[in-house]
């Protein structure tokens, strides 16, 4: 059924009024003011990783840890702040010269980013729900003893 609706949808072509074209392009000037924001968040995350690993050079302790762990946070949190950038740039580009394919690019884009904040929000509830159970089989076993 899926693949029918997707071959039916391939069919047939969508034009965007002007009215749709205006939401797009105040969509477009948010997107980049929050993926030029995630981009600044990103270094702040890198210059504070940086501070402790400089800070535990000098005997102070969990810099190290600190720092591996500001790294993965900053490499999970670049690729949905990238297809935010990616999906205004190409919208922009795609709003001011009418060109379809350009938009295609951009909500291919604003797609790849929904896909990984929805994969982030099942991997969150995910370890949450495991968090329970072990909470649970734990006070289970605690009453026992």
């Amino acid at each position: 059924m899926e693949n029918q609706t997707n071959t039916e949808i391939a069919k047939e072509s969508i034009e965007i009024e002007k009215e749709g074209l205006m939401h797009l392009f105040e969509t477009r000037k948010w997107t980049m003011f929050l993926s030029v924001l995630g981009f600044i968040c990103i270094g702040l995350m890198m210059i504070a990783a940086l501070v402790m690993l400089t800070l535990s050079s000098k005997g102070f302790g969990f810099g190290i840890a600190f720092f591996i762990m500001m790294l993965i946070f900053i490499v999970i949190y670049f690729f949905p702040i990238y297809y935010l950038f990616k999906f205004s740039e190409l919208s922009k580009i795609a709003l001011s010269t009418k060109d379809n394919s350009q938009l295609t690019n951009a909500l291919m884009y604003l797609k790849k980013h929904y896909q990984y904040m929805g994969i982030l929000a099942i991997i969150g509830l995910s370890f949450y729900l495991l968090m329970f159970i072990f909470a649970g089989v734990a006070g289970t076993m605690s009453s026992l003893f």
